[in-house]
């Protein structure tokens, strides 16, 4: 192979189809819950805008848990919003004690009783309460082990949901200054708004057989995606090949498709050479790639390779014992390229597999999908601030234009056991200004976990934590942030205090991939 020159590897599409069944163009609850476990849909752009109502503190300090918005006599009002819309996560930091005698209640499109009403510890408990696991989870029964109660089931609503807090002693127990009772503390519920005339179904309530099946489907496909890798009954082409330094490998595919499934073996699958490896992906004939990661940081596999400690699955991303794989879908209209860059030292073997689905044509709606890969350290003077206390942060993503940010790869160099992640996430979707529509309460909620460490789901988890090299993924589907103008995500880098001195001295190293798709 000679020194920087490609080989080409023209890949045919298989005939066979991964369709979606069907599905009737009212969004009621089996719609949301179809795109729970189904990635079919997932590159469809759309206008619709995700944001979050949290307890975030708004004076710009690190008091995430106790600030309320609307606190009503015996009632916490936690959202209070017109539709068509969706509501597709409630997370708290606190259960048990701290809800005692409070009720969470949801009322729909201007009804006077509520469709939901129940004590606030049964509404995220997987055992007796509404949802099952792993759509519902409190640490209790099949959730043990988990960090935070939340709960991740789609509530579709058509003109309007408020959801409450009542408890019948709010105001006294608030005159003892005893914040935690009785709210609990940290909470976020995230949501999405379609435009007016999006036909929305109201969640009807108790459910009928059918979306109680659907349900089963969705929890089945989440548990199987935590315990490996999408089974592939045939891949339409594996590759092998070797790299040395300075070497690329081209691997073309024609026509129309999506590519449903990509894996990569790569050996020896040290630190090094995983990170010198380059994955570059091309779309519909252009020149500048949409894709252009070092591929241990696309797979997320990078710092450990297939360290048995760090193998992780989920519905999306996952690292086995001797490949890494990604099932994001991949769509191309008129043709793509994958390239493979190796810079690292000796040679590289790699085997790279496709699974691909042949299409006649893509919905015109469909974007290309891209990854972004940034890096900073914490500490510098360029770090850009943010809030009115000029809290530095790193900045996963920040175009124009039109797209679709679905999730990210988030690794941090942090050699301490002190915790890195007071810092909060912030999300401008077609927006500029302070605050932003989505402003979380701390790192690792995001990941769908708390209290300073993290836990693995289908759509979310963790390679590594601290201390060391810490690796988190998180991924969106219904709750995808769709954005026509533009989109910044930030997430603020506030350790906790006692680590200043760490950042002073090493100015640890901040590294991340934002997955998205781009309007083609």
């Amino acid at each position: 192979m000679h020194r920087l020159a490609a080989r080409a590897i023209v890949i045919g599409l298989s005939a066979a189809a991964c369709l979606a069944p069907a599905r009737a163009q009212t969004r009621d609850l089996g719609w949301f819950l179809h795109n729970l476990h189904s990635l079919e849909d997932l590159p469809a752009l759309e206008d619709s805008h995700t944001s979050m109502e949290s307890t975030w503190d708004r004076s710009g300090g690190n008091r995430d848990g106790h600030d309320y918005k609307r606190l009503a006599g015996d009632r916490n009002i936690l959202l209070d919003v017109d539709g068509p819309g969706c509501l597709h996560r409630v997370f708290t930091g606190v259960v048990g004690a701290a809800l005692e005698g409070t009720s969470i209640r949801f009322f729909f499109d201007g009804e006077t009783a509520p469709r939901l009403d129940m004590p606030a510890n049964r509404f995220f408990d997987p055992v007796d309460g509404p949802f099952p696991w792993p759509l519902a989870f409190n640490g209790r029964g099949p959730s043990r082990g988990i960090t935070y109660p939340g709960v991740l089931f789609p509530i579709p609503f058509e003109k309007h949901l408020r959801v409450e807090l009542v408890h019948p002693d709010a105001e006294t127990l608030r005159d003892e200054k005893r914040p935690d009772v009785p709210w609990g503390n940290y909470w976020q519920l995230t949501y999405t708004r379609y435009p007016a005339g999006t036909p929305v179904q109201t969640l009807r309530w108790p459910l009928s057989d059918e979306e109680t099946d659907q349900v089963g489907q969705v929890c089945t496909a989440w548990r199987r995606a935590v315990g490996g890798a999408p089974e592939v009954e045939k891949w339409t082409r594996a590759q092998s090949m070797r790299l040395a330094r300075g070497e690329s490998a081209e691997i073309r595919f024609s026509g129309s498709g999506v590519i449903r499934q990509l894996r990569l073996a790569a050996h020896p699958a040290t630190r090094d050479r995983l990170l010198a490896l380059r994955l570059k992906m091309y779309w519909d004939g252009e020149t500048s790639p949409s894709v252009d990661v070092p591929a241990g940081r696309f797979f997320g596999h990078g710092d450990y390779g297939h360290d048995l400690r760090s193998l992780f699955s989920s519905l999306l991303v996952g690292v086995e014992h001797d490949e890494a794989w990604c099932a994001l879908p991949m769509p191309f209209a008129r043709g793509a390229r994958i390239v493979l860059e190796y810079q690292g030292a000796g040679e590289l073997s790699v085997v790279v597999k496709a699974q691909t689905e042949k299409r006649r044509s893509l919905p015109d709606n469909w974007g290309r999908l891209a990854a972004t890969y940034r890096t900073q350290r914490i500490g510098s003077p360029d770090n850009p601030t943010f809030g009115p206390k000029n809290v530095p942060g790193h900045v996963l993503l920040d175009v124009t234009g039109r797209g679709k940010y679905v999730g990210n790869f988030l690794f941090i160099d942090w050699p301490s056991e002190i915790w890195w992640g007071e810092g909060d996430w912030l999300i401008w979707s077609d927006e500029d200004a302070w605050p932003p529509s989505y402003h979380g309460t701390g790192s690792e909620e995001y990941y769908n976990s708390g209290w300073c460490v993290f836990d693995r789901k289908a759509v979310s988890g963790f390679v590594r934590m601290r201390p060391g090299r810490v690796g988190v993924y998180s991924f969106h589907l219904n709750d995808a942030f769709n954005f026509r103008k533009n989109i910044r995500v930030v997430e603020e880098m506030m350790p906790w205090n006692t680590a200043q001195s760490l950042i002073e001295e090493k100015h640890p190293l901040w590294e991340s991939t934002a997955f998205w798709y781009r309007a083609r």
